[in-house]
């Protein structure tokens, strides 16, 4: 008889790196073994795995480490077709990185916050200041950030931790290196707190730095135009970012050319479709080249500027067609006359 313990109740602590590595890859070709056999799980979570306690002890006489329960959402493989099979092999592959990734995260978020408590210490006085963190502590913030942005996304726990800390960070220090500077920006985007993320990015944009950062531009331009600052002004951050981005990887990188559709979609919600159209014209003619390696990003690209320069090509239609006054209906006609002659009537002298 197997007598484990639900993977979900170890503590983390017991939890060693190199053994989590270890366990994951096992656990992975548990669950292929699974698939080749002709059933997919449909239920991998960490509270279906039950491990047996000694192994975490460096005991390697365990006869049988752990065990997969619970198949009451199980799916045979001769029951559905082979689209859905290959969606639901994936499925359990994900869930299964899901676990693992949810301890990492949840242990460097852990890390982040306990870090951040020995910086922003209670001050004397009440004094609000907030102080510079040192670039070694923020490289190390950075490194806990992307540890955790995977399970961020899967997972509500790890995503309120993620912005636990983002929270800590800000109230502990204004002052932040640009590679901080991305994910805290990008998190106050994401939950519509402008007000907080621009200033963030202005004041680490105004540092000197050895090499540019066309993320944070291209993110300080996305930012405007979500909050309709003057267009002037958001044109120029987009125009710095796709200097920065031809100058760091080159005019026919992906990341350029999204830049630019983005800058696109700027112009042509400030009404300015013909620069837009041609913006979007030159990016399909890059997107053409053999160069250009097609792939999801490249080809979700080029339908949007399809998209777009349709959209675009209605509105200058409609902009160059003449000004028109809607014929009235007899009614109506009779109605304005009727008003007018009223009115006439009222501030003609012969009233007097």
């Amino acid at each position: 008889m197997f007598d484990g313990v639900g993977f979900d109740t170890i503590p983390h602590a017991d939890l060693e790196d190199e053994w989590m590595t270890k366990f994951e890859s096992d656990l992975s070709q548990t669950v292929r073994a699974f698939h080749d056999a002709g059933v997919c799980h449909g239920d991998l979570k960490a509270n279906n795995i039950l491990v047996d306690p000694r192994i975490l002890k460096g005991n390697k006489k365990v006869e049988r480490e752990y065990i997969v329960i619970d198949l009451s959402a199980a799916v045979l493989r001769h029951k559905v077709s082979e689209d859905a099979w290959e969606k639901l092999q994936k499925h359990d592959l994900r869930c299964t990185r899901v676990i693992f990734e949810t301890i990492k995260a949840q242990k460097a978020l852990t890390s982040g916050l306990e870090l951040i408590s020995k910086i922003s210490l209670p001050k004397p006085n009440g004094d609000m200041t907030k102080q510079p963190i040192d670039t070694e502590t923020q490289s190390e913030l950075v490194a806990l950030f992307k540890a955790a942005q995977y399970a961020q996304k899967a997972s509500s726990f790890i995503n309120s931790l993620f912005n636990k800390l983002i929270d800590e960070i800000v109230q502990a220090t204004d002052l932040l290196t640009p590679e901080l500077c991305l994910i805290v920006v990008d998190c106050l985007r994401r939950r519509i707190r402008c007000p907080e993320a621009l200033p963030l990015l202005n004041k680490t944009l105004s540092q000197p730095r050895q090499s540019p950062c066309p993320e944070l531009n291209r993110l300080k331009a996305l930012l405007m135009t979500e909050n309709s600052v003057d267009s002037t002004i958001t044109a120029q951050a987009f125009e710095l970012a796709i200097a920065e981005y031809t100058e760091k990887y080159g005019p026919h990188r992906l990341l350029t050319l999204e830049t630019r559709m983005e800058y696109a979609n700027f112009l042509a919600k400030i009404q300015s479709h013909s620069k837009a159209k041609e913006i979007i014209e030159d990016i399909l003619l890059i997107l053409k080249s053999p160069d250009i390696q097609r792939s999801k990003r490249v080809i979700r690209l080029e339908r949007d500027c399809l998209i777009r320069i349709r959209k675009t090509d209605i509105e200058l239609a409609k902009s160059q067609q003449p000004s028109q006054q809607p014929p009235m209906n007899p009614s109506k006609r009779k109605l304005s006359t009727s008003d007018t002659d009223f009115d006439e009537a009222l501030r003609s002298p012969k009233r007097l």
